[in-house]
């Protein structure tokens, strides 16, 4: 009641509240409704960025309940303001929000019970109510048609399964959610969790603002109304009373359409949103990693990504700063960490939140502590290996009691442990799991991050999709794949698979080990280094391989994933290639293809990605066919002067190596004169690579360097292909210029 008397003579509030300016975010309300929903003001403080205390203005929004069903109103004894407060209501809750920045707001006191904002506005005998996302939108359309209309406590977000009880008796409920696309979302997920058969989605009326779009919320609905309306000296007054606009809107509404099938007309909205606003279905953005999410357009939900890196590049430290920089935008999230004890996890976490050295000045641990508490994070208590139908049992318990839109799992592998009888029979537990998850997020239309270590790789090699571990499946169905690299000077985090637009690149990034974060490295500091900032965004590490020597030449695969075939190149075998130019003179000396260094701007740089020389169509060869896994396996031969691009040559050695091929020709040409016998030419193979007996046959090292080359492909994923599952013969047809497009 004092909060609700100070709004009376508070002329900053009455002034936002009453007013009917949408520019200046003004409400258009009457001081009658003001009243009966209890609404009042009161200076609090909230911390600023310095974590200084400073006082705000502030709105106070009652969540209430009724102890029985019998309400009357009633005024202050000592003030003869007239309120509408009912002797058997009882207050649970306040929703506190500074009048001027919306971020500033809190619920006192903290860990109280769940409510609803205007619940003693209900009549008892009433069957119908609307709920709304915001407190000012309930109270907007009561003023617009005297309906009960009352406001969720966490917006769009979450409706706590603590409230259904109440709404139990209500044989009609209209959700009228922001018009947006977490507002049309949370609406349907909220219908189902009340009941499809009773619930009813409201759209946007038919009014236009400055801009020529609909209405976002009821709010700037009223306040469209009102702008046809003649302007009145006492608004409290003489509005008129129904507006028509908003309750037939209201009786419009249409119920939840069945989940398999959708018309045109169920769609026209959600696409004309889509055109209209392209920034908002992109997906929540990360604000301590920008170029990522200008790189993935954001995070949306519905999507599986798979995250992977060797051991200790950071993927757990990458997801935590990831997860809780979303959870503190309002994304409720469940963490299952089956590595890391959830101790350990949490302290992680709450030294990233603060970006503070917490273990320094222990005096603000208390603050952030409490901070981080009001965060919507949950965590799951399983540990090392868990069966998956718990796991998701766990998963459908916080999506529909703590309405969870982000789940983290990390990692599948310890999920997994033991549960195998060794074989391929671990390989089809994990594929049967990645479709399970895939199945739920779609269902459930939630995003689900997991972590997949990759396969074994040789030291100081790259990684790339078909380095996740097991099948092909987690890879084709993942929305997103990211991979952790390690490189010479920084770590990379490197989107090998956008579903959404299909927009790769790289973001370097360095670790924070006071704060726990990573931290992406700028255009400046990368020059500082010696690299050339548009090499690295677009290659990311491959270009610090080829850089610094570190690791054999090779090009990062250019993943389409559209079309789901893997187009890039890679030098299967550089040690035959040096045998072959140590005849040349310019590789006398060296014995080894010369490679630019990263400091000489005068060096070539590496080709791109996109080089159409550097990548292959394998429709496009003849007799080729897909591989079991969707892919392609071919064999084919590259030019001289494209095996020497490959291998970085210069141009001096290119023209060398075209006259050599030249003359060896000409001398083939002769001896097919002489014999006067038309030789057959050389068919491709397709599928798994046979040998070539008219190859040389390679030296001792050579031989070696491709025994241990095939051993290193037979270590990889094992996929349903008869090359992968029953080896044979070292591959001779590595041998010399023959190489695989894969």
């Amino acid at each position: 009641r004092r909060y609700m008397r100070q709004l009376e003579n508070h002329e900053e509030a009455l002034e936002v509240l009453m007013g009917r300016d949408i520019a200046r975010k003004q409400r258009g309300l009457s001081l009658n409704v003001l009243r009966k929903y209890g609404v009042g003001v009161g200076d609090f403080k909230f911390q600023d960025e310095n974590g200084n205390w400073v006082d705000h203005a502030s709105l106070v929004f009652p969540w209430t309940s009724i102890s029985n069903q019998r309400v009357v109103t009633s005024s202050d004894d000592d003030d003869d303001t007239p309120v509408y407060v009912a002797d058997n209501v009882r207050v649970d809750r306040l929703k506190i929000r500074s009048l001027r920045e919306k971020r500033h707001q809190r619920l006192a006191p903290a860990g109280g019970s769940w409510g609803m904002f205007g619940w003693h506005t209900v009549p008892p005998s009433s069957t119908t109510l609307v709920i709304t996302e915001g407190e000012f939108d309930a109270m907007a359309v009561h003023q617009a048609t005297g309906m009960p209309a009352v406001s969720l406590p966490n917006g769009a977000r979450s409706l706590p399964v603590e409230l259904l009880p109440m709404l139990e008796r209500f044989e009609k409920i209209y959700l009228w959610m922001d018009d947006d696309l977490a507002g049309q979302e949370g609406a349907e997920k909220f219908a189902r969790k009340l009941g499809l058969d009773r619930c009813l989605l409201v759209r946007p009326p038919p009014l236009k603002n400055a801009q020529g779009r609909a209405p976002k919320d009821a709010n700037e609905a009223l306040l469209l109304a009102y702008a046809h309306l003649p302007v009145v000296a006492d608004p409290a007054d003489k509005l008129p009373f129904p507006i028509p606009s908003i309750q037939s809107t209201i009786m419009k509404a249409m119920p939840v359409p069945h989940q398999e099938i959708a018309r045109f007309t169920d769609l026209r909205q959600d696409i004309f949103r889509e055109v209209a606003n392209p920034s908002v279905v992109r997906g929540l953005q990360s604000r301590t990693l920008p170029r990522l999410s200008g790189i993935t357009k954001g995070h949306r939900k519905g999507e599986l990504t798979i995250v992977t890196g060797g051991t200790g590049v950071g993927k757990t430290t990458v997801l935590s700063q990831l997860s809780v920089d979303l959870c503190d935008q309002g994304v409720n999230t469940l963490w299952g960490s089956f590595e890391i004890k959830n101790t350990r996890l949490a302290k992680t976490m709450l030294t990233q939140f603060s970006n503070d050295d917490l273990q320094s000045d222990l005096s603000r641990f208390e603050m952030w502590a409490d901070r981080f508490a009001e965060l919507p994070m949950q965590f799951l208590r399983f540990f090392g290996s868990t069966d998956v139908n718990k796991v998701l049992d766990a998963m459908e318990y916080a999506v529909y009691v703590h309405d969870v839109e982000h789940v983290v799992l990390d990692n599948l592998q310890f999920m997994l442990s033991g549960q195998g009888r060794g074989g391929y029979d671990k390989f089809d537990l994990q594929d049967r799991a990645i479709e399970m998850f895939r199945q739920f997020a779609t269902s459930k239309n939630i995003h689900i991050t997991l972590v997949i270590h990759p396969r074994k790789e040789p030291h100081n090699s790259m990684l790339s999709l078909s380095s996740v571990f097991g099948s092909a499946k987690a890879t084709q169905e993942a929305d997103n794949v990211l991979i952790i690299q390690q490189g010479a000077n920084f770590r990379t985090l490197e989107v090998h698979k956008n579903r959404f637009d299909g927009e790769l690149g790289c973001v370097p990034f360095k670790f924070d080990k006071t704060h726990c974060r990573i931290v992406e490295i700028g255009d400046d500091e990368l020059r500082t280094l010696g690299y050339n900032p548009t090499h690295v965004y677009k290659s990311g590490i491959a270009a610090d391989f080829v850089n610094q020597s570190a690791a054999p030449a090779a090009i990062m695969n250019n993943n389409n994933s559209n079309n789901g075939r893997m187009m890039g190149i890679h030098n299967m075998n550089n040690n035959n290639n040096n045998n072959t130019n140590n005849n040349t003179s310019s590789n006398s000396n060296t014995g080894a293809s010369a490679r630019p260094d990263p400091v000489d701007e005068a060096a070539p740089p590496p080709p791109p990605l996109d080089d159409p020389t550097l990548t292959a169509d394998v429709d496009s060869v003849p007799n080729s066919k897909p591989a079991a896994d969707g892919g392609h396996f071919v064999v084919t031969t590259l030019s001289a002067s494209e095996r020497a691009r490959l291998n970085g040559a210069t141009k001096d050695e290119q023209q060398q190596q075209q006259q050599q091929q030249q003359s060896q020709q000409q001398q083939q040409q002769s001896q097919q004169q002489q014999s006067q016998q038309p030789q057959q030419p050389e068919r491709r193979s397709v599928g798994r690579p046979r040998s070539t007996p008219a190859a040389a046959p390679p030296s001792s090292a050579s031989q070696a360097a491709l025994e241990a080359e095939y051993q290193y492909r037979q270590e990889g994923p094992r996929r349903s292909s008869t090359a992968i599952q029953q080896p044979k013969q070292p591959l001779t047809v590595f041998h010399e210029d023959n190489i695989i497009v894969g």
